[in-house]
């Protein structure tokens, strides 16, 4: 029984060694992690148009929408209900079926890169790159009811 006890306090001895080898080591990262802290630039995020299609869009003219989007605000419409029916919940993804059909429209219509056209909907580029994708393949798969061959 003496055997045991021994062996027990003995562990117990051990175990408290590497209790306090490990709070030194903790203590010791954490003093260089706050000294690196103030070294360490700050990220800052980054500036992007947050409004354009809800408040400057809607204030285009008829003639002004169709130089940008290359089609009427009827015409829109229709593509938007087309699109957003068929398109699949996403969860990872916020943004509305209106913004992204009037992204890539934009894509399309204007030689620009994705980080132009990201930025002026207030997107990110993978972001951009993400509903442009998307937007295209609900757009082929659209192709077969849309376009009837002689």
């Amino acid at each position: 029984m003496n055997y045991i006890a021994e062996f027990l306090d003995e562990d117990l001895e051990i175990a408290a060694n590497i209790v306090n080898r490990n709070r030194t080591i903790v203590y010791a990262v954490e003093d260089l992690t706050s000294s690196l802290q103030p070294a360490l630039p700050q990220r800052r995020n980054p500036v992007r148009n947050e409004n354009y299609v809800e408040d400057t869009i809607p204030l285009y003219t008829p003639d002004e929408f169709r130089n940008h989007f290359r089609m009427s605000r009827d015409t829109f419409e229709i593509l938007i209900n087309e699109i957003g029916s068929r398109l699949q919940p996403s969860r990872e993804l916020l943004v509305n079926v209106q913004k992204k059909v009037l992204f890539v429209i934009w894509m399309l219509a204007k030689p620009k890169t994705f980080l132009a056209c990201s930025d002026r909907f207030g997107l990110a580029p993978s972001t951009g790159h993400y509903i442009y994708r998307e937007i295209i393949s609900v757009i082929c798969g659209m192709v077969d009811d849309s376009i009837v061959w002689p």
